[in-house]
């Protein structure tokens, strides 16, 4: 055989023995492989983030303890406030039970006994006293009428309080005409009026007005009868109070009796009329700290030039109004029998506001304070005195 031969068949041989060729169409895999792994299955938490950036603060940090948190208040149980203290009703005359505060209630005084159900809604005063004493208990709406001299400035108290009070004029029948529920006279009421009214069946309250201290009894009868116990407390307590501070201060002075002022209290309507003993001026002058150069006659009486001229009064004041006044002042300055007396001689003649004297009422207490201001200036240099206050103005 030759050597061709042989080469040709050992390359025969050798392409038997490698990998058969590749069929065009290639067999299908037996599965459905599982999908790639690479897509990782979702966390089943947030991750915490990084904490090399912090967190951002979660609140607004707490002030510094330097300033306190203000405590939680205690409130104050009701108790805190004390009842009112009606004691002061028991020793006060007309008042027929001084431990009833309900109603009804009864009161007495020389027109007979009253019994009321309830607070008057409307109630009359006869008198200005009365009505000055009214207007610091009870609203305006209370009050059935005025008197035109109520509205007077220079004599009256309450001018400036009455209002849209009706005003009406003397006749008995008017009053009646207003049906009040109650009406409060003086002492010095005409009788004949007085029975006017209690035939028309209004009942008539009939009290002593004093004036200065010696109204609080008739204060707190009004208040109990109007149904206003506590603001008839307030108002006498206060004029308690202003009365004792003048007394303090007059006694502070240490001035004796013997060498007090002596004050006379005039005016002049026609005639000359001057305040006695027993007159509510004198009690005036008494609180004021003064002494009555007219106290050897009784309450209002006439007198004459030569009556002043013996009296020689220390102080003389003059209690009407102030245009009529200054010119009785300069008369009196201005006669020659009268120029030996102090007063006089001094120019210790004044004109004061008449109706914190001529009243009788709480209102007489200015009249205590205007004077004590006048013969003890040093002592009262500092102290500035102010009005009573009506009721609306409380």
């Amino acid at each position: 055989m030759s050597a061709s031969l042989i080469v040709g068949l050992l390359a025969l041989i050798a392409i038997g023995c490698s990998s058969p060729p590749a069929t065009s169409t290639p067999v299908p895999p037996t599965a459905t492989p599982l999908p790639p792994t690479s897509t990782p299955l979702p966390p089943t938490a947030t991750p915490v983030p990084p904490t090399a950036t912090p967190l951002p603060p979660t609140a607004t940090p707490v002030p510094p303890t330097a300033t306190p948190i203000p405590p939680t208040p205690t409130a104050v149980p009701p108790t805190a406030t004390p009842a009112p203290d009606y004691g002061a009703y028991a020793d006060v005359p007309g008042i027929v039970d001084p431990t009833n505060f309900d109603w009804p209630r009864e009161v007495e005084s020389s027109e007979g006994l009253i019994s009321l159900s309830q607070p008057p809604a409307i109630a009359h005063f006869a008198s200005q006293g009365h009505a000055e004493i009214a207007f610091g208990l009870i609203e305006p709406a209370r009050v059935a009428a005025i008197y035109s001299f109520f509205a007077d400035p220079e004599g009256s108290n309450i001018a400036d309080a009455v209002g849209d009070v009706p005003m009406i004029g003397f006749e008995p029948e008017e009053v009646v005409a207003l049906e009040p529920e109650v009406i409060v006279v003086s002492k010095f009421t005409n009788p004949d009026l007085v029975a006017v009214f209690k035939d028309a069946g209004i009942p008539v309250l009939r009290t002593a007005l004093e004036g200065s201290n010696g109204d609080v009894p008739n204060i707190l009868l009004m208040a109990y009868m109007l149904g206003a116990e506590e603001q008839g407390l307030a108002l006498a307590g206060e004029v308690e109070s202003r009365l004792g501070f003048v007394r303090a201060e007059v006694a502070k002075a240490g001035v004796p009796e013997s060498d007090r002022t002596s004050v006379l209290t005039v005016s002049e309507y026609g005639d000359i009329w001057a305040a006695g003993a027993g007159s509510n001026v004198d009690n005036i002058i008494k609180d004021a700290g003064g002494v009555n150069a007219a106290a050897e006659i009784d309450n209002f009486q006439q007198i004459s030039m030569e009556s002043i001229a013996a009296m020689d009064p220390d102080m003389i004041i003059i209690t009407q109004p102030t245009e009529s006044g200054l010119v009785f002042a300069d008369k009196l300055k201005a006669s020659p029998v009268l120029q030996d007396v102090g007063a006089v001689q001094n120019d210790n003649v004044h004109v004061v506001a008449t109706r914190h004297f001529t009243t009788l009422s709480h209102w007489n207490v200015r009249g205590v304070e205007t004077l004590a201001k006048m013969l003890y200036p040093d002592q009262f240099a500092d102290v500035e005195f102010a009005d009573f206050k009506h009721y609306e103005q409380e």
